[in-house]
């Protein structure tokens, strides 16, 4: 007995409108697909061919499109729950097999496949990826074996066939007139067929095996892609209209007009489909360069340079609108006026974050081409040599520096940098603040690589206007770390002379000239709103054991001098008398202040810092502090705690071999004057027991 639901399906099907939904069409046709009907037909074929072939999906829209891609993929699923339905009725015995639920999967999606034969290309596109998103989904589970995956990548290839017969119909076309003729014939309503077939595509583009992309013509696809790309964020130019639409009210508050052509622009830009998509096209992109320069050098290396061409034409035009646009002035939420200029301003900025994440994913397949196949008919003055690959990308994240702050700025992964550079509340205040901290992020990774007069001549100036001036966060930080990666290699050794590598300097290291001024630099920053504690100790540390590095031949070697035992101690010294400076006077009861308490957890931090020759007089040091406050409860005895528990900290993760006796003997003679009676501190003498146990 015929089914009255799939009669009535054709029937819909075949006709150039419906009165159906798009939603109970795409429903029905996932069902029918996953439960062919019996005695007619029997098989999905005849379904998918008709589907195929409706005039419905004639007209190119991404909505109609998307509904089928999803209907075939929502097929895939129903028919495995079918099939597992099946297997669960027949489990089989001895006499009789089961339900095989991969192997009657693998002919369904055959039969499917069938259907696909003689349809329009775009169409086929968005059934085949459909089909094969599904497949997908179910592959990790069901665990498909060699017959099954031979079907699967039967379904990636009907994906490939597709895509390369829109891109020979529609981005190969001849002359002028040709072009114009096919967009006269289309179907009134059409959307560019191109980026529909790129949305399709991506969006199953990581489902596709890098041999089967190979056979597709890849530099054309980029081309398309990046045009995709270009238009979707108005080449840049979204940020146009920003100026003349914004106005401040009776408050000094920004305001944007909600119908004003900017408002107008950004809500179209991020209610665009291919905006939401973007992180897909997006990722195929950057596939398909990776792919194209693994199998093609040569093409593959010119796509590059069309993509860079590309993002330094979009970024630069961001950038220069923003210096523009009033929203770049605001600091904080407060800032804004009303609701709708707040809506304005967050669509802006997750358009911009997009373009940030889209760029980044891109420059990231890049470098990974430069840096593995490289380009052996270049040279350093070529569009596209690796030198100026590596500027172009370089310049591009640099007009884009004013968005990275958003997401917490540049993340700090030289050694001795701040990791507190990565946080989500950070404004700059203004463009050129931006710049400045991207170049500082940048510079701190090649500060082991840089000549002693570049740090001296470049990197020295660049950090100073901003290592005092906590205003600016970013750069205020940015800065820090620099120095501190300044500090860090040269006592690894890195700031050794090349011409000098086995006899000591005429003349001081310019790291060992700055030793006295950070210092200072170091406990002026140590107030409030300024280096937090965690910040502080790190750097003081890396300052102490730099300076410890002075006057060795080879400042990697481990090895105390007087030199460097003198700079060391002039640190600690430094840190002394701001202590002494800040403690509250002996004939009042005032508890430390918050400033004075990271001070004395700064002292700490550099015990493991300073020779063994030093270690004794530091640790005599800390101990006079330490016993200095009372047990008492409330907050200085908080202090005191924190205090014992950063020593014995340090002593058990970061003291070295040659200190580890001593230090040993030391804490087991002071844990107790140390701990005393405060229960702030009682845990560590539990726990602690003896030090050599531990260590």
């Amino acid at each position: 007995m015929s089914d009255r639901g799939y009669i009535n399906l054709i029937r819909h099907l075949t006709r150039a409108s419906s009165t159906l939904p798009l939603e109970t069409l795409q429903a029905s046709i996932a069902h029918y697909l996953a439960r062919p009907p019996i005695p007619i037909p029997g098989s999905p074929t005849s379904l998918t061919a008709t589907a195929l072939g409706s005039p419905l999906f004639r007209i190119h829209t991404h909505a109609r499109l998307s509904a089928l891609a999803l209907a075939f993929r929502h097929a895939v699923h129903l028919r495995v729950g079918v099939l597992k339905e099946e297997a669960e009725a027949n489990p089989g015995g001895l006499l009789s097999r089961g339900v095989n639920v991969r192997a009657k999967l693998a002919r369904w999606s055959k039969d499917v496949r069938e259907g696909f034969k003689g349809s329009d290309a775009v169409i086929h596109l968005a059934c085949a990826s459909g089909l094969l998103l599904g497949l997908e989904d179910w592959e990790t589970e069901l665990q498909l074996k060699e017959k099954e995956r031979r079907e699967r990548a039967k379904v990636e290839e009907e994906v490939v066939i597709a895509l390369a017969e829109v891109i020979d119909e529609y981005a190969r076309e001849g002359s002028g007139w040709e072009k114009d003729f096919k967009r006269t014939v289309g179907a009134k309503g059409d959307e560019d067929p191109l980026p529909l077939a790129m949305l399709l595509a991506s969006q199953c583009g990581h489902c596709i095996a890098s041999e089967r992309l190979q056979a597709l013509p890849l530099p054309t696809i980029i081309d398309v892609l990046m045009t995709t790309i270009d238009r979707s964020f108005y080449s840049g130019a979204f940020l146009s209209g920003a100026s003349l639409s914004g106005t401040t009210d009776t408050f000094g508050k920004i305001v944007i007009e909600p119908t004003s052509s900017f408002a107008q622009t950004i809500r179209t830009v991020s209610g665009s489909t291919y905006m939401a998509s973007m992180s897909f096209i997006a990722r195929f992109t950057a596939r398909a360069i990776t792919v194209l320069v693994e199998s093609r050098r040569a093409p593959g290396w010119e796509a590059i340079g069309r993509v860079l061409a590309r993002l330094q034409s979009v970024t630069s035009k961001v950038e220069q609108d923003w210096s523009k646009c009033p929203l770049a002035e605001a600091t904080e939420e407060d800032d804004l006026a009303g609701a709708e200029t707040r809506e304005i301003a967050t669509s802006t900025w997750s358009i911009l974050k997009t373009l940030l994440f889209m760029t980044l994913m891109l420059s990231q397949s890049i470098l990974a081409a430069v840096v593995f196949v490289p380009n052996s008919h270049s040279d350093a003055t070529s569009p596209v040599s690796p030198h100026s690959i590596a500027l172009n990308i370089m310049q591009v994240l640099a007009q884009l520096s004013f968005v990275m702050p958003q997401f917490g700025g540049v993340a700090s992964t030289a050694e001795g940098g701040l990791p507190e550079l990565k946080r989500v509340d950070v404004v700059p205040r203004s463009l050129h603040d931006a710049r400045a901290a991207f170049m500082l992020a940048c510079v701190e990774q090649l500060i082991p690589k840089l000549s002693e007069e570049t740090i001296q001549t470049r990197v020295y100036p660049l950090c100073v206007p901003h290592i005092w001036d906590p205003r600016c966060r970013e750069t205020y930080e940015s800065a820090h770390s620099v120095m501190l990666a300044i500090f860090a290699t040269y006592a690894l050794g890195a700031g050794r002379q090349e011409n000098e590598p086995h006899r000591a300097r005429a003349h001081p290291a310019f790291a060992e000239m700055l030793v006295p001024m950070y210092a200072q630099c170091l406990v002026e920053n140590s107030a409030d709103g300024r280096l937090s504690t965690t910040q502080l100790c790190m750097a003081y540390a890396a300052l102490v054991r730099g300076a410890s590095a002075c006057g060795h031949d080879s400042p990697s070697n481990g090895e105390s001098t007087p030199a460097g035992d003198a700079m060391a101690w002039l640190c600690i010294k430094e840190l002394l008398n701001a202590i002494s400076r800040h403690s509250p006077s002996k004939e009042t009861s005032a508890p430390p202040s918050e400033r004075l308490h990271r001070l004395h957890l700064a002292l700490v931090a550099a015990v493991p810092a300073v020779s063994l020759s030093l270690l004794p007089r530091l640790l005599n040091e800390v101990k006079a502090i330490i016993t200095s406050l009372p047990t008492s409860e409330g907050r200085t005895g908080e202090m005191r705690g924190e205090l014992v528990q950063a020593l014995f900290k340090v002593i058990l993760q970061d003291i070295g071999d040659a200190e580890k006796e001593f230090v040993i003997d030391w804490w087991d003679e002071n844990r107790e004057t140390l701990v005393g009676r405060s229960e702030a501190v009682i845990d560590v003498a539990e726990s602690t027991g003896s030090l050599v146990a531990r260590l």
